[in-house]
């Protein structure tokens, strides 16, 4: 669909957009099929799409186009694992967006660049962004930039801020299921079994994880996919079932490595002692 959107441009001079548009179409559409590549797991598309969008964006100098475009690369390169190549472009975003006050860029940027510091290890350094980014109430495009508040909790997650993130699961489940928004719950249903604990029992963790892994599998999200083999291996090991567990971080590893996704694979990877024990 992106696509077919952005070849209605060939020929045509993208300048030529109104410019007082809050985001210029060609820039938006390339950004948002960015997105659309990243969630099937073709990173190399997404990281393409994303790159399109900043170029154009840096040629029509659109300021507000320019954090969008980081933004979206931002979020490509963190959801990939790439996160040393996030950094950067998340910081230049957030500095645009402060520089100009565009508060949506600035919520958008934060959150992500908040999460690429504290996978990264940098907690105090990650909140602060992350605090930053939720201070900030951007209502009409709220579930879009938090993607249904899947990135907001799995950074609180991340964040060893566990009541928040199950709180914000609860409610993004709820807005998810009221708007058939269904290509999010997979990522939420991963999330509620990883940060409910043992309470639920792990019959009932697990029954979450199946249900976001059928829903991932039926849409093709590989990226998520395989995260919900990961979690799933952990917890089937942690249930007594090894030969299940081996079987799932053996598939999570596979999809990690042809996916070029480092910092999820070395994660994987850390499970492999415990597999052969």
């Amino acid at each position: 669909m992106f696509g077919t959107g952005a070849d209605l441009f060939k020929g045509k001079d993208p300048h030529g957009e109104d410019s007082g548009l809050v985001f210029p179409i060609y820039v938006s559409l390339w950004a948002w099929r960015s997105e659309a590549h990243a969630a099937l797991g073709d990173f190399d598309q997404a990281s393409a799409a994303a790159d399109e969008a900043l170029r154009m964006a840096t040629e029509i100098k659109h300021m507000g186009s320019l954090a969008i475009a980081c933004a979206w690369l931002g979020y490509v390169h963190v959801l990939r694992g790439h996160l040393d190549q996030a950094v950067p472009v998340l910081e230049r975003g957030l500095a645009l967006s402060r520089e100009f006050d565009l508060v949506h860029m600035i919520k958008a940027n934060a959150l992500y660049l908040g999460q690429a510091y504290i996978l990264l290890g940098e907690r105090e350094r990650g909140s602060g962004h992350l605090r930053h980014a939720l201070e900030q109430s951007v209502v009409a495009f709220e579930l879009q930039w938090t993607r249904y508040g899947s990135v907001t909790a799995s950074a609180l997650f991340a964040a060893n801020r566990l009541g928040e993130a199950r709180s914000t699961i609860t409610a993004a489940l709820e807005t998810a299921a009221a708007r058939h928004a269904q290509a999010y719950l997979p990522a939420l249903l991963r999330l509620e079994a990883e940060t409910v604990g043992d309470t639920d029992g792990y019959s009932a963790r697990i029954a979450r994880v199946e249900e976001g892994l059928r829903l991932a599998t039926e849409f093709g999200m590989r990226p998520e996919v395989a995260h919900c083999r990961l979690l799933l291996g952990r917890l089937q090991q942690e249930s007594g079932a090894p030969a299940a567990a081996r079987e799932s971080l053996e598939m999570a590893i596979a999809m990690y490595r042809q996916m070029d996704m480092p910092f999820w694979l070395e994660k994987a990877e850390g499970e492999a002692p415990r597999r052969r024990g």
